[in-house]
């Protein structure tokens, strides 16, 4: 087979009908960053897609249908295929300018994002979303009355099943635009007591416009922005925007005991909750 050397790193050449321009500067560079093993890696990837794109291109529409049939049915045999397709899904229908995908579980039809392939996903796989959460919860009211207080209520899948119980009051806060949307449309179409409010803001340690940083895929892993430091998981490299926020205590105004409250804000839940000097603190039940 015949090799080339780049960067004193001997490569060896894939003949085939397909793309072989020169590779991308960074994978150049990523010889001396990743190492001679991830670096072919990466050669193998690029030189696979190049190859995949051209002879998909050059099939006819009928067999690309034959293909995404068998692919759809290929993609369904296991946990992780089931995933891959619905990550397909998701992104056809993000290209198709779709705006919402619904499934169907235990809460009834659930709505989010189109480009939403990970909370969406798991619904459509367990039926259901956070259950011991969510049962636990249940188990503190029981029969009885009392107020829950979601925190980070993303499109709803905790605070629509805890809304069947029609002696339960319902606060749901969520600052992200596309989830609350989301959020309003679900409660809309799953909660017939009317028992749920929802809100568009964060909740914080003290009122004011916050960053909040937005996840691509998973759509319950937006943040919020304290300073620019790089992130371990590349966070600062978000795209951000501005919402606004309120402490709890000011937020939620009189509402009736017992008080449960389940706090999900991606790693900020200290600074959620502050009680508000001189009110007196009512005892709610965290989760």
């Amino acid at each position: 087979m015949r090799s080339i050397v780049r960067n004193g790193l001997r490569l060896p050449v894939v003949p085939g009908p397909f793309d072989t321009s020169p590779l991308p500067p960074e994978l150049s560079k990523g010889v001396h960053e990743f190492g001679g093993l991830n670096i072919m890696l990466r050669l193998a990837k690029d030189l696979t897609k190049r190859a995949l794109r051209e002879a998909l291109g050059a099939l006819p529409r009928n067999a690309l249908d034959t293909l995404l049939d068998e692919l759809c049915v290929v993609l369904g045999t296991d946990y992780r295929r089931r995933r891959s397709r619905f990550r397909l899904l998701s992104r056809l229908a993000v290209d198709s300018n779709v705006v919402a995908l619904k499934v169907g579980g235990d809460y009834g039809v659930m709505q989010s994002a189109a480009g939403d392939s990970h909370i969406l996903f798991r619904y459509s796989e367990e039926h259901r979303w956070a259950d011991r959460t969510n049962k636990l919860i249940a188990e503190f009211f029981g029969d009885d009355p009392g107020s829950y207080i979601d925190v980070g209520a993303n499109i709803g899948m905790t605070v629509v099943p805890i809304a069947r119980s029609p002696l339960v009051q319902c606060l749901a806060f969520e600052p992200e635009p596309v989830n609350f949307a989301n959020l309003v449309a679900n409660i809309a179409a799953n909660c017939p007591h009317r028992n749920v409010i929802a809100k568009q803001i964060a909740l914080f340690s003290s009122a004011g416009l916050l960053r909040l940083e937005l996840a691509n895929e998973n759509l319950g892993d937006h943040r919020i922005r304290l300073n620019d430091t790089a992130g371990r998981l590349d966070e600062h490299q978000r795209c951000t925007i501005e919402v606004q926020a309120q402490r709890l205590d000011e937020a939620v105004g009189e509402i009736r005991s017992p008080i449960a409250i389940k706090i999900d804000t991606q790693g900020a839940p200290s600074l959620t909750y502050s009680p508000a000097a001189g009110k007196s603190s009512r005892a709610p039940t965290f989760l």
